[in-house]
């Protein structure tokens, strides 16, 4: 009996406090992340369960209660407030349009040439000329300021140059 009381002491489920901080707090993310996903997989079903509520509970106060005779009791008004909406939103629009149209605070940067590209990448102009024809560009930053560009599907055919971070 006592081998039997031992074996069941020596499981970590029955001594938490022997559990590493380390592994404690790695358990902690991964049954949190365990949650969230579950909930994130569940939440379309609680979705549609909800909305099935809200179609009984519609159809229970509008046609069983008949709560449709206060809407058309009340339509002149509830006509009212949403042209009352309308207009605010709308005035603010023409207000906005009537200050900002003729103001453009937009700058535009200008185009750079080539020229200007060979530059600041201390690269050959024929070289700039060549990357700017492929559809898919791969750049690797190299440790201080070297610069690798590559076609993405040929990796042998790099070209060096030299970025200077502004």
């Amino acid at each position: 009996m006592a081998d039997k009381d031992k074996n069941h002491y020596s499981l970590i489920i029955n001594r938490p406090e022997a559990l590493d901080p380390a592994r404690r707090a790695i358990e902690w993310g991964v049954t949190s992340m365990g949650w969230v996903i579950w909930i994130f997989l569940v939440r379309p079903l609680l979705l549609v369960f909800l909305w099935v509520l809200g179609i009984r509970i519609f159809t229970h106060q509008m046609i069983t209660l008949h709560g449709f005779t206060g809407i058309l009791e009340k339509w002149q008004l509830y006509l009212g407030i949403i042209l009352a909406i309308y207009i605010i939103i709308r005035g603010w629009n023409i207000y906005n349009y009537v200050r900002f149209s003729k103001i453009n605070r937009r700058r535009t940067v200008r185009d750079v040439t080539v020229e200007e590209l060979a530059e600041f990448f201390e690269m050959p102009i024929h070289r700039i000329k060549d990357i700017n024809q492929w559809e898919d560009i791969s750049i690797e930053f190299s440790p201080g300021q070297g610069l690798k560009i590559y076609h993405s599907h040929r990796k042998d055919d790099a070209f060096l140059g030299r970025f200077i971070p502004s």
